[in-house]
């Protein structure tokens, strides 16, 4: 484990270096126990869970690509989503790196060689894949971090906004990034004509709650928490074209499925 790693308990709220055992792993101040499987520390609130969960533990144990076990319908979209992220934080060299929700870690390999990259992820499944791609992993809560204020230089997220609480999600991230470091976003388009038409034709049926955001509303909501966007890049199902350079324009937001905002945290 990386040393400079700090923790925050959730029992005694004090910042820890974490010491990993295999079955346990114990704050220094308070000496509560969490559960770690295999060295892998589970540091949730509570023992709570939800559908998604048991849907992507069992993607993540099937023998399938990358791609489908982060339960994407198209390659080559996902392709092109994670062409567009590269593109967003290709400058981001020599930092501390948080991926909350990292799956299987695919989506930001491209950062771990010049970076320290710590996932987060309610998957034990999935974050074992992270690990054997340089991942350091936790299993978390994303609208509960076990982390301290300001720790990271870049935090990703990447679908995940569909999934869970928004306000929570947004809260804990930008908590944990510290001033003038960059958070990046990815989630589904709810303006996005394609994605209307097919809900309305389809009645596709989710196995939990999903939430469908707007590229205006998310700017508006990260502003209030004291963050800036900087690019916003555009995605459009089931192809593979992107664009990296994209606006919040209404034509992009027609046209697209799928956006990625790059922010920085200003205060």
């Amino acid at each position: 484990m990386t040393k400079s790693t700090r923790l925050n308990c959730f029992q005694c709220n004090r910042e820890f270096v974490p010491e990993r055992q295999e079955t346990y792993l114990e704050c220094p101040h308070c000496h509560h126990c969490y559960t770690a499987v295999r060295g892998t520390p589970v540091l949730m609130p509570s023992c709570s869970s939800n559908a998604w969960q048991e849907e992507y533990e069992g993607l993540a144990a099937s023998d399938i690509p990358d791609w489908k076990a982060a339960n994407w319908k198209y390659e080559k979209h996902y392709e092109a989503s994670k062409a567009v992220l590269r593109d967003l934080l290709a400058d981001r060299k020599g930092g501390k790196i948080l991926d909350v929700g990292c799956g299987r870690g695919d989506f930001s390999t491209f950062l771990t060689a010049k970076n320290a990259l710590t996932g987060v992820d309610f998957s034990l499944n999935m974050l074992r894949h992270a690990e054997r791609k340089g991942y350091e992993t936790f299993v978390a809560d994303a609208t509960r971090l076990p982390f301290p204020d300001g720790q990271f230089d870049t935090l990703i997220c990447t679908a995940l906004l569909q999934i869970v609480d928004r306000d929570a999600l947004l809260s804990e991230c930008v908590r944990v990034v510290r001033p003038g470091g960059v958070v990046a976003f990815e989630t589904v388009n709810d303006a996005s004509l394609l994605r209307r038409v097919r809900r309305r034709l389809l009645n596709f049926k989710h196995v939990d709650k999903f939430y469908y955001n707007a590229v205006d509303d998310l700017i508006r909501t990260a502003a209030r928490l004291g963050l800036e966007p900087e690019r916003v890049g555009w995605t459009y199902a089931p192809t593979g074209l992107r664009r990296s350079n994209g606006t919040t324009g209404i034509l992009d937001q027609w046209m697209g499925t799928n956006f990625l905002v790059r922010f920085r945290k200003i205060r």
